[in-house]
C-alpha cells in the first residue's frame, strides 16, 4: 500500500500519516476487517457490481470511524488503496498493462489533494466515485477519463452522423490535475478514439461529458482561455439546474459554502459566479455531445 502510495506520487506528510493510520489498524481488527471488505468488494466488482455496492462497503468505513478515532475520509482512502492492490492484479489477468492501471489510479492522488484543499485531511471524501475503475470499465487516457456509456439525448446528427438515444457514446470526465492545456486535451481525445476504435469502425467517435462546465450560464461567464475553448466544442443537449451550486468547492476551495456575498473573488471566475448567485442566479450541470473524426487525428 505504501509503495503503490509512492508510485501515485502521494505527497510525503500523506503517505506518512496514511500509513501510520493503517498501523493502527492492523493493531485490532480493523486492517483485516478492511482487507475482507474490499476483497468481497472487489470479487462483486468484477461481476459487474453497481455503485450500491461501493457505496454499501463504504458506509462500513464511517462505522469504524468512532471505533478506531481515524477520520472517515482517511479509512476510504485506506479501503480505496486495498480495492485498488487487488485492481492491479486484475489488470493483469486481463491482460492490461501496467502503466494504464497506474494511470488511471493517479485519480486517487487528485481526490487526496482535493480532501486536502476543502477539508484539510489526508483522504478521500468521494469513495462513491471509484466503481468504474474498480470494475475496469473507466480508464484515464492522457489528460481525461473516458468510459464506455449510452447516449443519454433523444438524437443529435452532424454531418450526416446521428447518435440516437441509447447508441454507444464514449463519456468523459476532467480530473483535477492541473491546466487544461490544449495539446493535452488534444492528444488524450486522439488517444480515446484509438483505445475505442472498435466501437466506432466508420472512424466517427461520439463524445459526451455530464458536467458543471457545460451549465450554459457558466460558460458565459468563463474568461477567455483553454477551458472555455474546451467546452464550446460541445453541443448542448440537456441542463439541470440546482438549488444550490453543488460544485461550488471545485471554484471556491473551502470557502464553498459561504453565501454569496461572502465567496471569495480572487479570481475572474469566482467574481463572475459569486456575483452570478448573489443576485440569485442558478447553476447546475450541462450533458453536451461532440464528434471526433478521423480526420481529426
Amino acid at each position: 500500500m505504501e509503495q503503490l502510495m509512492k508510485e501515485l506520487a502521494f505527497p510525503e506528510d500523506a503517505v506518512r500519516e496514511v500509513t501510520d493510520a493503517d498501523k493502527k489498524l492492523q493493531e485490532g481488527i480493523w486492517g483485516r476487517r478492511l482487507d475482507e471488505m474490499a476483497a468481497g468488494l472487489m470479487e462483486k466488482m468484477k461481476k459487474g457490481a453497481c455503485r450500491g455496492e461501493l457505496q454499501e462497503a463504504l458506509s462500513g468505513c464511517e462505522q469504524m470511524e468512532e471505533e478506531t478515532g481515524i477520520h472517515r475520509y482517511t479509512l476510504d482512502l485506506l479501503f480505496l488503496l486495498r480495492c485498488a492492490g487487488i485492481l492491479r492484479e486484475n489488470y493483469k489477468k486481463k491482460g492490461l498493462p501496467d502503466d494504464l492501471f497506474l494511470d488511471s489510479m493517479m485519480d486517487l492522488k487528485w481526490k487526496l489533494l482535493e480532501c486536502r484543499n476543502i477539508y484539510g485531511v489526508n483522504g478521500i471524501f468521494v469513495g462513491f466515485w471509484y466503481d468504474r475503475f474498480f470494475d475496469i470499465t473507466r480508464f484515464a487516457l492522457g489528460r481525461f477519463q473516458f468510459e464506455e456509456e449510452t447516449f443519454q439525448g433523444d438524437l443529435f446528427q452532424e454531418d450526416g452522423f446521428a447518435v440516437k438515444k441509447g447508441d454507444t457514446v464514449i463519456n468523459m470526465h476532467i480530473p483535477s490535475s492541473g491546466p487544461l492545456d490544449p495539446a493535452q486535451a488534444e492528444a488524450s481525445i486522439a488517444r480515446a478514439a484509438q483505445f475505442y476504435r472498435d466501437l466506432f469502425p466508420q472512424g466517427t467517435v461520439p463524445f459526451v461529458m455530464d458536467s458543471w462546465l457545460l451549465d450554459p450560464d457558466l460558460m458565459k461567464m468563463l474568461p477567455q482561455g483553454n477551458i472555455r475553448r474546451f467546452v464550446e466544442r460541445f453541443h448542448l443537449v440537456s441542463v439541470e439546474k440546482g438549488e444550490t451550486f453543488s460544485d461550488g468547492w471545485r471554484v471556491f476551495g473551502p470557502e464553498w459554502e459561504k453565501e454569496p456575498a461572502d465567496l471569495p473573488r480572487t479570481t475572474r471566475l469566482q467574481t463572475a459566479i459569486a456575483d452570478y448567485l448573489q443576485g440569485g442566479g442558478k447553476l447546475g450541470a450541462g450533458y453536451g455531445i461532440f464528434l471526433w473524426k478521423q480526420k481529426d487525428a
